[in-house]
């Protein structure tokens, strides 16, 4: 369990250093190891660093990028 653990934290940060480099638009960082939903690399660009940080908490879970951005 901690091994998951490390790796999202890993896999957030990296996200992070790319995310810090991207214009806005771009998908770059885009977690595609995952399985992904229609509309995710849409929504992708449009999601802060903490949004995509959670995204792939989510992800690693068996969850999805949407329901990340759902209130607790």
């Amino acid at each position: 369990m901690h091994v998951r653990r490390l790796s999202a934290v890993v896999i957030g940060l990296s996200l992070m250093g790319l995310a810090a480099c991207s214009t806005g638009t771009d998908t770059s960082g885009l977690p595609n190891q995952f399985p992904l939903l229609a509309g995710d690399e849409d929504l992708w660009p449009t999601m802060d660093d903490t949004e995509r940080q959670r995204a792939v908490l989510f992800l690693t879970s068996g969850s999805t990028i949407q329901s990340s951005l759902l209130e607790d």
